[in-house]
């Protein structure tokens, strides 16, 4: 395998354990920078990508590095000389791992700075716990106080109610001192003509009646229900026409027709739309039939009592304008008022909404004339043994208004 100069170079890979040929000489058996054999062992295919043998014209071959990429050629190495270079794979792979080691260096500062984030939210929650336990403790401080300010204003509620109570029983006996001395002149808001309790009866009579009446309210519900139910069933009946209008269609046009499509589609929606409004009509019905029954019976109430109720009317308006006057005598004149009177509306008319207390005492007197009340003590008397609707809401009419005095 000898030639000349002119005879271009044999070149081809090298084998791992290479075999002698006749009187060449073998491979050198150790290069510069030569990975060790185990190392060779596992990777051959690096060797042979990257070492090329050449061979000299004195038939001495010498192994010679091939660069990544290198395409071969035919020029001589230099002759009894080994050249073997890695440098250019293990740059690479070195700066790829400075790559990666760069790439870790700032993973880890980025962490760091995580960290760092993290340790101010950290110090953040135990600022935000620590000033939430500062206002609970206020909170609690705060309770506390109002728990004591609570306890001290109802001990001053107390003492004073206490003090109002002998306060009242003082001017009361003043009041029993001047009425024995016969000084001061006493109301009578116990007696009345006979004129006057007619009066009274007749205007109880009448308010037990209005109680059997229904109110504004009642009648528009009861005649909501009525005309909900009337709405139902007059749409249940427009769809039964409808139906019923389909039904024509039907049986005088040909099957197939544009005709009868139409008029088989407007049979089933309003065959369905009947059924629900006739659903909606049944449901309703109860509370309808209830509701008329409720205002035929007011009616027939009213027609009734419709004397009653108009004489009734004007007998309270009498007997309310003659108690009225009564108590403005007493006021004028300065009478000294009755206990039962004092005890609820006070001892003197008050400077303020003194029209509503006016009011408030002629129903107390109207009450007292209508069902005979005679008790000094008690405004409104024991509770009633009868069974009176009008009395019974008249009363508690009474005790609201009462209370505000």
């Amino acid at each position: 395998m000898a030639g000349g100069a002119g005879t271009p170079l044999h070149r081809h890979t090298v084998p791992l354990l290479p075999e002698g040929h006749g009187q060449e000489p073998p491979l050198l058996p150790a290069l510069d920078h030569r990975p060790a054999p185990g190392v060779l062992a596992g990777r051959a295919h690096y060797l042979e990508r990257d070492l090329t043998v050449v061979r000299d014209p004195r038939h001495h071959r010498v192994a010679r590095p091939r660069r990544h990429g290198q395409r071969r050629t035919g020029r001589r190495g230099q002759e009894g000389t080994v050249q073997v270079s890695l440098s250019d794979d293990y740059s690479y792979k070195i700066r790829s791992l400075d790559s990666r080691i760069e790439d870790l260096e700032n993973d880890l500062e980025s962490l760091k700075t995580s960290f760092g984030y993290i340790d101010d939210l950290e110090h953040e929650l135990r600022s935000i716990r620590s000033a939430v336990s500062d206002a609970d403790d206020k909170a609690d401080e705060v309770r506390s106080n109002l728990e004591d300010l609570d306890t001290e204003a109802r001990g001053h509620i107390a003492d004073t109610g206490r003090a109002l109570k002998k306060l009242t029983a003082r001017i009361q006996l003043m009041e029993a001192n001047l009425a024995a001395a016969d000084k001061m002149p006493r109301a009578d808001f116990d007696s009345f003509p006979a004129s006057w309790r007619a009066l009274g009866v007749l205007a109880g009579k009448a308010r037990a009646a209005r109680t059997m009446l229904l109110t504004h309210v009642e009648r528009d519900s009861n005649s909501s229900s009525i005309r909900s139910h009337q709405e139902a069933v007059e749409q249940r009946n427009e769809q039964y026409a409808a139906v019923l209008t389909a039904a024509e269609t039907l049986a005088s046009t040909a099957f197939g027709t544009p005709q009868h499509e139409q008029a088989s589609q407007a049979f089933t929606t309003a065959r369905h739309q009947a059924d629900q409004y006739a659903r909606t009509a049944s449901h309703r019905a109860p509370y309808a039939r209830r509701a008329r029954a409720a205002l035929a019976r007011d009616r027939e109430t009213r027609v009734r009592d419709a004397e009653l109720l108009t004489e009734g009317i004007e007998a309270q308006k009498q007997l309310y304008q003659k108690l009225r006057n009564r108590i403005a005598e007493a006021i004028r004149a300065r009478s000294l008022l009755p206990m039962w009177f004092v005890t609820v509306l006070g001892p003197v008319a008050p400077t303020r909404k003194t029209e509503d207390w006016l009011e408030a005492a002629t129903s107390l007197l109207a009450y007292r004339i209508t069902y005979n009340i005679t008790d000094q003590v008690l405004a409104l008397g024991g509770e009633p043994d009868d069974d009176d609707p009008g009395r019974d809401q008249w009363r508690q009419e009474l005790t609201e208004a009462l209370r505000h005095w």
